[in-house]
This record gives C-alpha cells, structure tokens and sequence, in this order.
C-alpha cells in the first residue's frame, strides 16, 4: 500500500536543500492585487525583494480550495496512495486545516487519510513534516507519528520581533486602533506562538533595539534547556546582521543557524521581522539538514 505526507506550503521545507517525499498543498499570496501560488509562481526570495524595493507593497494569503485540494487527493488516489498524512499550519492562521479535513471526509471510504493540526508555521510546521515522512518510511503507523509529534510539538517555541507594524495591522492581526499607538509610541512588541497555535503579544517595547535586547536575553536563558536553537530570517539583512552582532557581542551566542521565513508569513508579517525557534528535549530529524 503506496503512503505520502503532505504538507501545506507554509513548511518552508522547500527553502532546504533536503531529500523527501512530502508532496506541497499550495496556499495561495495576493501581492498588490494579484494573486499567485506558493511555491509555484512565488517564493519567500522574491516576496522579499518586493517588500524591500516597494515598502507600500500590500500582501495577504488565502488557503488552498477545496477543488484544489480534492483535485489533489485524486491524483493521489488515481497514482495508488492510500495512505495519507497530511501536515497542516496552525489552524488558528489559516482555514487549510478545516478545509482539508472536510474534503478528506469524502475520501473516507477509498483512502486513511489523517490531517494533523501542527499548531505551527515555518520550521516549526516542516520539522513536523519531515517527521512523519521519515516515520512513513519506516512504516511507523499514524498513531505512532501522531504521538512523536506531539512530544516535538510541545517542546518547540518561537519567538519574534517585528520593526514594522503594516503588514500585521494591513492583515488583521493587529488592530488599527493598536498599530496607531505603536507606531506613534515606537512600540516592537514582542510575539510568540503558544501551544494553542496563537500569535500572542509578549511584551510591548519601545524600540526594535530594545525588543532584540530581550528577545536575547529569552535566547540565553532557553539554550540552558534546549537542545537545538535556530534564528529564524526574513530578508531584512540589516536588521538580521543587527540581532547576530547582538548575540555575539554582548550574550556570548553565536553560529547560530538560520532559516528563512515561508512566504505565508512572510505575506503576514512583513519583511523587517526577526525571530527566534527552539526545540526543547526532543530535536526533529530535520535539524540535522539546518
């Protein structure tokens, strides 16, 4: 019986140079009013530049459709898979994981399909995914999967600062009424994802020297316990090249490895964000590739 991962876009799996079988269901991005699929006509690189070049740039997302995601699991069916994992985005940013569940009822009686709720994004969702594409192989069944990415997922944290406050107030993740007073008093606050799959507020800080000056404390203070640490790019080199001299000179933290924004959240968020990710206890196969 022929299995396969799946795993929404917002991954960022494709962004490393790594071996796997996970196939993509592609969220789509609506740059300036045109709309595009992730992955396909779009990448975190050159939404980047976009935002960089063009600051007024507008960007939001939307989930995948239930064509598409039907179309998707007939192909699947037609080329003799049957059992299926599917890796989903915090179902708190984004409709993908309902959507994919309602469609996946429709396959009840021909395929196993499970749709996992990663509570996450970016390589918190693709550490995720690598998981269960490794245990697939193995043949580990879903029970077990589900249980190894539970233990992960509630060891991993992330935290970020956000220097410009547009996108998530452009979006509705942040209020306007909220964003004029932090723009106006020059607060960076500070997010984090909780166990629930939210974006929540931290701290509220003055200045995005003050916001990073924390965050590394929280650095120093999580890789007493963490095995594995990564600072988490999104194409703001200055602001990025910033927090790692920080580090370095004055928490004694450095070589930390980067990843890169998905272009989900960066459609989200913005371009001048930087952030933290740790994985406590347990560390996901994909660190190795990091």
């Amino acid at each position: 019986m022929s299995r396969i991962v799946l795993s929404t876009s917002s991954s960022g799996i494709e962004h490393l140079n790594i071996s796997h079988n996970i196939q993509f269901i592609r969220l789509h991005v609506e740059v300036n009013n045109v709309e595009f699929i992730d992955g396909k006509n779009l990448t975190a690189e050159r939404l980047s530049q976009i935002m960089l070049t063009t600051p007024s740039t507008r960007s939001k997302t939307s989930p995948a459709t239930e064509v598409e995601v039907r179309e998707q699991l007939n192909k699947l069916y037609e080329q003799g898979y049957r059992d299926v994992f599917i890796v989903c985005i915090s179902s708190v940013f984004s409709d993908s994981y309902l959507i994919i569940s309602q469609v996946a009822k429709e396959f009840a009686d021909r395929m196993n399909i499970y749709v996992y709720d990663t509570k996450m994004a970016n390589l918190g969702e693709g550490a995720l995914a690598y998981e269960a594409d490794v245990m697939l192989l193995e043949g580990k069944s879903f029970d077990e999967i589900v249980r190894r990415l539970d233990v992960i997922r509630h060891g991993s944290t992330i935290q970020f600062a956000v220097n410009d406050l547009s996108h998530l107030i452009k979006n509705q993740k942040l209020s306007m009424a909220a964003g004029f007073f932090a723009n106006l008093l020059d607060i960076k606050p500070i997010l984090e994802i909780n166990q629930a799959g939210e974006v929540t507020v931290v701290e509220k800080i003055r200045r995005i020297e003050n916001s990073l000056d924390y965050i590394g404390i929280n650095v120093k203070k999580m890789m007493q316990r963490a095995n594995f640490t990564y600072l988490i790019s999104c194409g703001d080199d200055l602001l990025d090249q910033y927090f790692i001299d920080l580090l370095d000179t004055k928490y004694n933290i450095r070589d930390l490895p980067i990843t890169y924004s998905s272009t989900i959240s960066l459609a989200n968020h913005g371009v001048h964000t930087v952030g933290i990710g740790t994985f406590v206890n347990e560390i996901p196969k994909i660190a190795q590739f990091i």
